[in-house]
């Protein structure tokens, strides 16, 4: 099934979530707010014109360890599925360009809202697009396992080309040991070799075909991807034709000889 058949199916229209903030309440709302499973969000503005900071998130322990985290701070731990942290500061909407996707854990998205000052109410209005409903389907999501024997440094990083949905949406990952996992839009016979050698510190060039460059390094931890991440899969000839297949390279960060498995959660848009 592709994403014009799933929306054939179960239509979908534009949606406004609206999040009050009452006065005496700085860095706390109502504990969650029901959105979907996946959606994109497009827009978001503050009433009133009172400048606050909307944070969005896929559950209630990342609400709650990051509710405090200054505006200046981007240290984030890797267990916080933060969605979108915006600072709003008019009444006029601020679009979101590209737009941001979101995914949650149960349909539901935990959020704080912070102003200056406690003595105001505030309210803030979310546009978004529903993708996916509360729950989701098991025939729209999939695992991909990629798996590599006794891999020992990047030299000899596992290197292959696997089936995959023509397009997708990645939500989440993790490794059996700490590696970094590359996917390519292109079996990875078609990725220049300079690429597969490229360092994680350093910027990838054009043409390289990179989907994602991911580092897993807690063995087992499931990272929640948030903002997720879109994958999509080109025919050599022609970029309007799917292949459905991604190159990898699964590459190992122990220093001893493992046998690795690492799990992609995708939501697939499609087949």
């Amino acid at each position: 099934m592709g994403i014009l058949e799933q929306f054939t199916e179960q239509p979908f229209k534009r949606t406004t979530t609206t999040f009050n903030k009452p006065s005496g309440l700085i860095a706390s709302g109502s504990p969650k707010q029901s959105m979907g499973s996946s959606f994109i969000l497009l827009n978001a503005r503050v009433a009133g014109a009172t400048p606050c900071r909307l944070r969005l998130y896929a559950d209630e322990t990342s609400r709650d360890v990051d509710a405090n985290r200054a505006t200046g701070s981007f240290a984030l731990n890797d267990s916080v599925a933060l969605i979108a942290d915006v600072l709003l500061t008019s009444s006029v909407s601020t679009n979101f360009d590209p737009p941001i996707i979101g995914s949650t854990y149960g349909g539901n998205v935990y959020w704080t809202v912070n102003t200056l000052t406690s003595a105001v109410d505030t309210t803030v209005t979310v546009t978004s697009y529903p993708i996916e409903q509360n729950g989701g389907t098991n025939e729209d999501r999939t695992s991909l396992i990629i798996t590599g024997s006794a891999v020992t440094t990047q030299s000899y990083a596992a290197r292959g080309t696997i089936t995959s949905p023509k397009s997708f949406i990645i939500l989440s990952g993790s490794a059996t040991v700490p590696s970094r996992l590359r996917l390519y839009s292109r079996p990875i016979d078609n990725v220049p070799s300079s690429e597969i050698s490229r360092s994680f510190d350093t910027e990838t060039s054009d043409g390289s075909f990179l989907i994602a460059d991911l580092m897993f390094d807690s063995a087992s931890f499931q990272y929640p991807l948030v903002p997720v991440l879109e994958g999509y899969t080109w025919n050599a000839d022609n970029y309007s034709v799917g292949s459905g297949e991604v190159g990898y390279v699964l590459e190992n960060l122990t220093g001893t000889p493992s046998t690795i498995s690492a799990s992609l959660y995708l939501y697939t848009t499609e087949n």
